[in-house]
């Protein structure tokens, strides 16, 4: 009987302590929310969620990514936007520089106002993030992108991108360099740039110059010269005449598939150039302008003189502010894609934390309920041992 009783002790023992562990271990899970409480507790679910985990943190990371991107180009678009306009209030005044009606203080009272607009966009051009990095330096962040020397700027910056990455598969730039949005415009048309002699002594006024015959247009370089008032040739790079022909006031030149259109009377030697645009800064073109009105005197041909270089910073200007506005475009194409990327990522998140839920939480209700039926078969196992241990002959026989 000493042995049985001892067993049975044993025994009820032993149930007991399974059933206050799985008590513990269901009062840890309804406390924590954690139905997993270590990775051996369901090995297949406790990998999927570490993998699930690390998706979550990504997505994170790149919706933080996301944000700072944008941060940097709604500051790179605004400067955009100040940049433009100013630019347009430069080609306004150049043109009020060139109407007839603009006497000699006009035109040196907006050429002191185009000094003060190339350093108001210089001032753009240095312009910084909040995060204090040069927005227009490119991967030289930390270096003034532009210099300024003489009435120009040097450019300081490099031409890369940085890229950063804001999904699984997508990098987007973060920001555009100095040299691409201020350096490197192209000249005249952005096809062909044609440009009246600096020393010509006559009155010839150059206008529309386009390229009418795409096939024609060789893309090589010419000199129209005026042999006479009345009489030109064209020569090619090598000097050689391709076309002679006669010229009256109004008259337009065509050759090789372009067209320039002229006002005015030559002086015989007086030369016009053509040829393929090239590229200069924009502040380039507004330093020229404003050399151009400031040394502005009277007389027919000095007048004809700036007329010419107000015309050539015009073509040169609608250029530049063509720049300004295909950066801005190209801006806010990343600034959508930023947009539909955080949307994406924030559903993958919700999704992702669904599914982490289901597999790492607990059910609260079953906990509850499978708590409540341990704790009643404990207070039952506890009370039916306590009335057994009681129990003896003495008892049977009453």
């Amino acid at each position: 009987m000493r042995v049985a009783s001892f067993q049975f002790q044993m025994q009820w023992l032993a149930t007991v302590m399974d059933q206050r562990a799985a008590i513990d271990r269901l009062q840890l899970q309804i406390g924590t929310g954690r139905r997993i409480l270590q990775p051996s507790d369901d090995p297949a679910a406790a990998a999927r969620v570490v993998e699930l985990d690390s998706a979550r943190e990504a997505a994170r990371q790149y919706t933080e990514n996301g944000g700072v991107v944008r941060e940097r180009l709604a500051s790179e678009d605004s400067l955009l936007a100040q940049a433009g306009n100013l630019l347009q209030r430069v080609r306004e005044r150049a043109v009020q520089a060139a109407n007839a009606t603009t006497g000699a203080d006009g035109r040196q009272a907006i050429a002191v106002e185009m000094r003060q607009s190339l350093q108001s966009l210089l001032a753009i051009a240095n312009s910084k993030d909040a995060r204090g990095e040069y927005v227009f330096a490119g991967l030289r962040a930390t270096t003034q992108a532009f210099v300024g020397n003489g009435g120009g700027a040097v450019y300081a910056g490099d031409d890369a991108q940085r890229f950063v990455r804001v999904g699984a598969d997508q990098l987007i730039a973060d920001r555009d360099s100095g040299e691409q949005v201020f350096n490197a415009i192209p000249t005249g048309s952005g096809l062909v740039v044609a440009r009246a002699s600096a020393t010509n002594t006559g009155t010839l006024l150059l206008g529309t110059r386009a390229v009418v015959d795409p096939v024609a247009w060789d893309g090589g370089s010419y000199t129209v010269q005026f042999v006479a008032p009345d009489s030109y040739e064209v020569r090619d790079a090598a000097n050689a005449v391709v076309q002679a022909g006669t010229y009256a006031a109004g008259d337009s030149i065509t050759f090789r598939g372009l067209s320039l259109s002229l006002s005015g009377v030559p002086a015989a030697g007086d030369t016009l150039s053509a040829g393929p645009s090239g590229t200069q800064s924009v502040f380039q073109t507004i330093d020229r302008l404003a050399q151009a009105l400031e040394s502005a005197t009277p007389g027919s041909a000095a007048q004809a003189a700036t007329g010419n270089v107000v015309g050539d910073s015009l073509e040169d200007l609608d250029r530049a502010l063509e720049r300004i506005g295909e950066v801005r475009a190209q801006v806010g194409g990343r600034l959508q894609a930023i947009d539909q990327s955080a949307d994406l990522l924030a559903d993958q998140s919700i999704s992702l934390t669904a599914e982490i839920s289901g597999l790492r939480d607990v059910d609260l209700t079953e906990a509850l309920s499978s708590l409540s039926n341990l704790l009643t078969g404990l207070d039952a196992s506890q009370q039916a041992y306590t009335r057994l241990q009681g129990l003896s002959l003495f008892n049977y026989l009453r």
